[in-house]
């Protein structure tokens, strides 16, 4: 029986039961807990608050609102400012995002909600923005075939969670739509394992000159000198050119085994969460699309390094028939990178000087213009879309 059912009935006996004998009011519970399945002392006292409540007030139960309308709005707030993340990796960035909405003049939330927002568990966040999150996409396509000369690169399968900063891993990512026939643009995609610092460079195809030079590109982009290069099976990093490339500059190269995901895991994970939520699963086909992309990813990997905070997995043991994975601190790169000791001072200084001229609400502004821009070059070689 619903509650509303169950009030109705409270209703149409409250007056008989108020001005009743002890008799009538023995009857009148008799029926009204054979008719609604209620105790009969529950009964009792439903009929005692109703007599006792005020004339025009409403039953109310359970406990105090603490986090109300307002306060879920400034959440919604935080949370786009985020770029929609897990409630994990927005609990740490709060502050920071809601002094950058403050320092625009778009913050427009009272104080008590502002130091509600700032004063919430990550448990009560994780359970608001549970609500909040998005479904990205689909899984798209691959387009890594092995190499032969990859039995010439040794594979790396040990931990990266004790490397230090400068060994690195690569991957690409193929803008192809529903087919992999024809030329197209590609992502090449690199992570920093001990910060997780990661940049992004789109290239016309993946052939072994443009592949260097993207990767080239990418350690420039980043705040720590290159010791390895740690790629999957694919021909655009297992080729003679590649590999003398880097034996010339002394860096190591090591490969992942075939099939072994968790071998290349960091660039894995930025793959999915960055590529191809941002960017989507369109296809790409024009030299128009490769400057349209790369301006994104200019301002898209500003933020994702100073503004986004990123965990690693620690630790993963087996409880019973699953595995529990234990992560560590929710931090941006730009954190990580300030407190590693392995990073030179004079990096640290530039860096520095850079995160104090950014904001993250005007790269988002920045990152959705240049965006729309891609998408016209994209109806532009398109025009039945």
């Amino acid at each position: 029986m619903t509650m509303k059912a169950i009030n109705e009935v409270f209703e149409r006996y409250k007056a008989e039961y108020w001005h009743g004998s002890k008799g009538e009011r023995t009857a009148i519970l008799d029926t009204v807990c054979n008719t609604t399945g209620l105790h009969r002392k529950a009964a009792i006292r439903k009929f005692g608050r109703l007599f006792t409540a005020r004339r025009y007030g409403t039953e109310k139960r359970g406990r105090p609102v603490t986090y109300g309308a307002d306060v879920s709005a400034a959440l919604y707030d935080v949370w786009e400012v985020g770029a929609r993340c897990c409630a994990e990796l927005l609990h740490s960035e709060v502050g920071v995002y809601i002094s950058a909405l403050e320092s625009l003049g778009t913050w427009h939330h009272s104080d008590l909600a502002t130091g509600l927002l700032r004063a919430m568990s990550l448990g009560e966040m994780k359970r608001r923005v549970r609500h909040l999150t998005q479904k990205h996409g689909t899984r798209g396509r691959g387009a890594t075939t092995p190499s032969m000369i990859k039995r010439t690169v040794k594979v790396y399968a040990g931990s990266w969670r004790q490397r230090p900063p400068g060994h690195r891993q690569f991957d690409t990512v193929v803008h192809c739509g529903d087919t992999l026939k024809g030329d197209m643009v590609y992502t090449v995609n690199g992570v920093d394992s001990a910060i997780l610092w990661s940049n992004r460079r789109a290239q016309w195809n993946k052939g072994e000159e443009a592949t260097l030079a993207s990767v080239e590109y990418i350690e420039r982009q980043m705040p720590s000198d290159t010791k390895s290069r740690h790629s999957d099976s694919g021909s655009e990093f297992l080729n003679y050119h590649f590999l003398n490339a880097s034996n010339r500059a002394d860096i190591c190269q090591t490969r992942s085994r075939s099939g072994k995901k968790n071998d290349n895991a960091f660039v894995e994970e930025r793959n999915g969460h960055i590529v191809r939520k941002w960017i989507g699963h369109d296809r790409y086909d024009t030299l128009l699309h490769v400057d349209a992309l790369n301006a994104v990813y200019e301002k898209l990997d500003l933020y994702l390094n100073h503004f986004q905070a990123v965990r690693r997995c620690i630790k993963r043991e087996r409880v019973g028939a699953r595995y529990v994975r234990r992560y560590d601190e929710a931090q941006t790169p730009y954190a990580r990178t300030m407190a590693h000791p392995d990073i030179s001072p004079e990096k640290k200084r530039a860096l520095r000087a850079q995160h104090a001229t950014l904001n993250p609400v005007t790269l988002l502004k920045d990152i959705a213009r240049l965006k729309g821009v891609l998408a016209k070059v994209n109806r532009a070689a398109r025009p039945s879309l």
